[in-house]
């Protein structure tokens, strides 16, 4: 009996903890949950404008980021509703809830593609969970006029802060794309820096951009395309090749999402320069700017030796083909010839052109298809000399009368419309630039940019 009066007395004074504990909060952990949850859906509604943020995510495969504006809509007397959520290039609606799990939890519940492009899972190079956005925040709390989240997976954190009408307004943005694309769509750009990142004047840094593959046609990407990049440059003394990463737009600045760092030195912002035309590096003590080239931007030594070099021992020569990427508009130019004059349609450099056995030098053969009486297939030769001009700079220069078995070869050369377009653009009276990549000592890729239009571009891999 004596057990059983004790049971009940402790009973009695556990209950009557809580009710006191419970007394103390003036309501229960339930209705204190659901006014949390009242809280943060009210506090997302009652900005006029909604919200902005810039989120940045980066691992070890690749870097992305964006500049969002949202505008939350509550259905009444709910925590959920519509999310109106605007970058500076598409605007999307969908649905968001508040919840409780550990926290006030703000969740974007349907498929938003403005926002979600960060999130959503692609199988790129191993790449099976999105750049690293979440689709849930917990709410961590309101500060100065911003609200603070955190992401529930990863604990990456999105800050909201008051936007303004003009936020939404995204003209600038798309301007900016369409000014930054116009560069980057050069032959050769890059990021210039004069001071900072271990550059001086006289030794600047650069970290030329390069091709990248992310949001190639087939990838994942596509709507994406041009505004992916990424950079090679020289990094405590060895060369370094950053992540494919995206650009991120917002109205005042360019941000690299994954950035140059070098030392204690990190670039990563770009502001426009009105007056110069260029976007110029806004991290503190750092002079640079976004550079862009249709010509190379350096000299490549050497490069005019190794191509004459690779010719001599090329018994097959250089043949350019029509509609390929190598052979560029010079390829698209001798297509159009070959359409228009049965007996020139295709064409090679040799050093060493034999012609019925006897080797007529250097020069451009440009040949047709045989007739159908089995008569010796139709051909033009004409005498080329390479000739250098500068370091890396030469000309192809006529060399000589033209050998061919085509009847009025020299009034087609002079008067064709399709042949002038073709020859005028091999032999330019400004030259080629060429910009080697060298593999090893006997083996590089050679770009040559037609000097006087640098549109004109062909592409070789020789060896030796």
């Amino acid at each position: 009996m004596k057990k059983l009066l004790y049971a009940l007395m402790l009973m009695v004074a556990i209950t009557s903890c809580k009710n006191d504990f419970e007394d103390s909060f003036g309501s229960t952990p339930t209705e204190r949950k659901s006014e949390a949850i009242s809280n943060l859906t009210k506090l997302l509604a009652s900005s006029e404008n909604g919200w902005k943020t810039t989120l940045i995510y980066n691992d070890q495969v690749a870097g992305a980021g964006d500049f969002f504006v949202m505008k939350f809509a509550p259905a009444e007397g709910t925590s959920t509703g519509h999310v109106t959520i605007a970058n500076g290039f598409n605007s999307k609606t969908s649905e968001f809830s508040v919840y409780h799990a550990t926290g006030v939890v703000l969740n974007f519940t349907s498929y938003n593609e403005v926002f979600h492009w960060l999130s959503k899972p692609y199988e790129f190079q191993g790449l099976g969970t999105g750049f690293g956005a979440n689709v849930e925040y917990i709410f961590m709390k309101e500060e100065n006029g911003k609200l603070y989240f955190k992401g529930k997976v990863n604990g990456s954190e999105m800050v909201l802060e008051k936007a303004s009408a003009k936020d939404w307004d995204m003209a600038d943005i798309k301007n900016n794309f369409v000014n930054l694309k116009a560069t980057m769509e050069m032959n050769f750009s890059g990021i210039w820096v004069t001071k900072g990142l271990g550059a001086t004047s006289e030794k600047p840094f650069f970290a030329k951009f390069e091709t990248v593959y992310i949001t190639g046609d087939l990838s994942v990407l596509p709507e994406k395309k041009g505004q992916f990049y990424r950079l090679s440059y020289d990094k405590n003394g060895k060369g370094f090749q950053s992540k494919q990463s995206s650009f991120v737009f917002t109205h005042n600045e360019i941000l690299l999402s994954d950035p140059v760092v070098v030392g204690t030195d990190t670039l990563n912002r770009f502001v426009y320069n009105k007056d110069r035309n260029r976007w110029e590096a806004a991290n503190q003590g750092i002079d640079g700017y976004i550079i862009g080239s249709n010509l190379p931007l350096f000299p490549s030594p050497g490069a005019f030796e190794f191509f004459v070099k690779a010719m001599e021992g090329r018994w097959y020569g250089w043949t350019f083909y029509t509609g390929d990427d190598e052979s560029g508009k010079i390829g698209s130019y001798l297509d159009e010839l070959g359409n228009n004059v049965k007996d020139l349609k295709y064409c090679q450099l040799n050093m060493h052109t034999k012609i019925k056995g006897e080797d007529v030098g250097c020069g451009f053969a440009i040949i047709g298809d045989s007739p159908s009486d089995g008569s010796p297939t139709r051909y033009c030769f004409i005498p080329t000399k390479l000739e250098k001009q500068g370091i890396s700079e030469m000309k192809f220069v006529r060399n000589g009368d033209v050998i061919s078995n085509i009847p009025n070869i020299n009034e087609i050369l002079t008067t064709n419309p399709y042949a002038l377009k073709f020859l005028n653009a091999l032999f330019t009276t400004k030259g080629w630039s060429i910009h080697m990549i060298s593999y090893s000592s006997n083996s590089a890729a050679l770009s040559f940019y037609n000097i006087e239009d640098p549109s004109v571009k062909m592409r070789k891999y020789f060896s030796y």
